[in-house]
Order: C-alpha cells, then structure tokens, then sequence
C-alpha cells in the first residue's frame, strides 16, 4: 500500500485551516473539520487512483495526482454550530 505524504506547503494551509476555525466556531468543530479533510486524504492510500492525475490536469511531466475533498459546511443558527458534510 502507498504511504501518504503531505507537502510542506500543505501542512501549513491545513494549520492555518484549523487556526482559523479553531478562531471563528472553537477547537471541537475545527477538529472535525480537520479530521474530514484528513480521512479523505488519506483515501489515496487504498485508492491511490481516486483522484485527477495532475499530469493530464495540466500537462506537466510529474506524478502527482489531485484530490478534491467535500467542504463542511458550517453554520451558526440558534447559537449552535452545526458542521454538515456533502
């Protein structure tokens, strides 16, 4: 099985994701936000296959493939917050 391995790139966007929630809804709802990006991601080890090759994406000589996760959503109504996934 292939081993997934984050960019150091992406490791500082999935931070500044987390801090930013963590800022706006708290640490629980940013955990579950993380935790369904990360799940989706790491999909890619039993499919490795399951994203777009970025090579036919945009024609460059590489072996990268790329993979959209489902955005939460995330909405305040009645004083909670609810995370809802698509």
């Amino acid at each position: 099985m292939k081993k997934l391995e984050y960019a150091p790139k992406a490791l500082d966007d999935l931070q500044n994701i987390k801090d930013r929630i963590t800022e706006l809804y708290g640490l629980d709802v940013a955990k579950k936000c993380m935790k369904k990006i990360t799940t989706t991601a790491r999909q890619l080890e039993q499919f490795p296959e399951e994203g777009v090759e970025l090579r036919k994406l945009l024609d460059i000589n590489t072996d990268y493939w790329y993979l959209v996760a489902p955005q939460p959503q995330i909405r305040n109504t009645s004083g909670r917050i609810m995370l809802i996934s698509n």
